[in-house]
């Protein structure tokens, strides 16, 4: 059983939240990075799980 090879790519980098120089930050702006990073974090959570499933499925093949 072959891999699905969507899940052999890498979780994307983070986008850098907006910053004032006084370290604060708009927050509307902070709220829509906060729903993004979210969904990442979900996108490559479901990805794992399915590659750790993946693996194990194999192994339990003998393989």
């Amino acid at each position: 059983m072959p891999i699905d090879q969507s899940l052999l790519q890498p979780c994307l980098d983070l986008a850098a939240v907006p910053v004032a120089e006084d370290g604060t930050g708009d927050p509307g702006e902070l709220t829509l990075a906060d729903v993004a990073l979210s969904g990442q974090y979900l996108e490559c959570q479901r990805n794992h799980q399915g590659l750790i499933e993946a693996v194990k499925a194999q192994q339990q093949l003998g393989r």
